[in-house]
């Protein structure tokens, strides 16, 4: 019997031995686990911009997308044409916003309450679920009053 003990004892030290160690959490992959942007568009309707971006590459890591505008002219608030890109505002868009809409690896979102005489210079900026990837910034694009 004591030599049963002494065995099982001996199992149970060497389990919790092997147990022990450090744990991580998996780290991601960039390959894997980044997206970018393969389209960007946009088309203006009255006082909104109805966007929509093509994603490529890990697509249900797709945290949020953000759209930043920067309105474009004179007077407080508003920047410059050659001016650097500052954003005055920003919507995001996460899943489940009510103006979001994903078909396969694409996403069409609005945003409203623009200047619908206003010019506006402005990109999106896609977050991914894994921060350490960093975000992904698309071109800035111009949208001119109809």
């Amino acid at each position: 019997m004591t030599r049963r003990l002494a065995v099982l004892i001996a199992l149970l030290c060497a389990c919790l031995l092997v147990s022990c160690g450090k744990k991580e959490w998996p780290e991601p992959v960039r390959s894997e686990d980044s997206f970018t942007f393969k389209t960007v568009r946009a088309e203006r309707k009255a006082g909104c911009l109805v966007v929509e971006v093509r994603v490529l590459g890990a697509v249900d890591n797709l945290a949020a997308l953000t759209l930043q505008l920067m309105e474009v002219g004179e007077g407080e608030g508003k920047g410059c044409p050659g001016c650097p890109f500052q954003p005055t505002r920003a919507e995001e868009f996460t899943p489940g916003h009510p103006n979001l809409i994903r078909i396969g690896s694409a996403f069409r979102f609005t945003a409203c309450d623009l200047n619908p005489d206003g010019v506006y210079v402005w990109r999106v900026m896609g977050r991914n679920q894994f921060t350490n990837l960093g975000e992904v910034n698309s071109e800035r694009f111009s949208s001119w009053p109809r």
